[in-house]
């Protein structure tokens, strides 16, 4: 079973608790947070699989929160379940216009937050699988601004790479990258950008547009068992009238 990291934000510290409770017996590492501010400084700079926060609390709410995670920062796409004691029609389209990908109602109980999280997890485990980063040594082609070079790759994942050097690129750049995944005997074609610089020189890239039949080829050369959960969730999920899924990307 893939193991899972969750953040869960909610003033009430008997919330928490039967969170950690529920989740943590599942494999799940559970980081807690009582105010929405803590939590948005945590999410600005480490990366989790999944988020539970509570609609309505103190200072900044979860709708905030929400939004905040969205727009910005590492966990823009990671899944967000939204808890609120407002469970009807107009809270769950407020939490899904702010960016929410799941509603739960309030009060939680253990059975509810076990349920849900099946639902849940095979979202989770996508987009864990889109980050976790794989140690892959190949040349990589890089073209941008009429300049071509070689560079080698360090590690790789579905969703970017890292580069042992810069190559004299700056943090934003656009690229075109060329790279080999074997056995396949033709290049995997990225249009990529420049997004972090790690010690001593290295270059973290990420993918902006991947052709269809390459991600099927990354998929399958990283692995993964999000497939299993995902059809474990939709048989489970199935009967959770408080649970609603929503347009937001995964």
């Amino acid at each position: 079973m893939t193991s899972v990291k969750v953040v869960a934000v909610d003033d009430d510290p008997d919330v928490l608790k039967t969170i950690k409770t529920v989740l943590e017996p599942l494999g799940c590492e559970v980081m807690v947070f009582e105010d929405a501010a803590s939590a948005a400084a945590s999410l600005r700079i480490q990366k989790v699989d999944g988020i539970f926060v509570d609609a309505q609390m103190p200072g900044t709410n979860g709708y905030d929160l929400t939004r905040t995670v969205r727009e910005s920062g590492p966990n823009s796409r990671a899944p967000i379940v939204l808890l609120s004691d407002a469970d009807n029609a107009a809270a769950m389209r407020h939490g899904f216009h702010a960016g929410a990908t799941f509603f739960l109602g309030k009060p939680l109980t253990r059975e509810r937050i076990y349920h849900l999280f099946n639902a849940t997890r095979g979202a989770m485990i996508v987009e864990q699988r889109r980050h976790r980063r794989f140690p892959f040594c190949a040349a990589v082609k890089c073209e941008y601004s009429g300049r071509q070079m070689t560079l080698q790759s360090i590690n790789l994942s579905e969703s970017g790479m890292l580069l042992d050097s810069s190559g004299g690129m700056d943090l934003g750049q656009e690229i075109d990258i060329e790279f080999f995944v074997p056995p396949r005997s033709k290049p995997i074609l990225v249009h990529a950008r420049t997004i972090r610089q790690e010690p001593p020189n290295h270059l973290a890239i990420e993918f902006v547009t991947l052709r269809p039949e390459d991600r099927e080829i990354l998929q399958h050369h990283l692995g993964g068992d999000a497939d299993d959960w995902k059809s474990k969730a939709a048989k489970e999920g199935s009967g959770l009238s408080s649970l609603s899924p929503s347009g937001a990307p995964a």
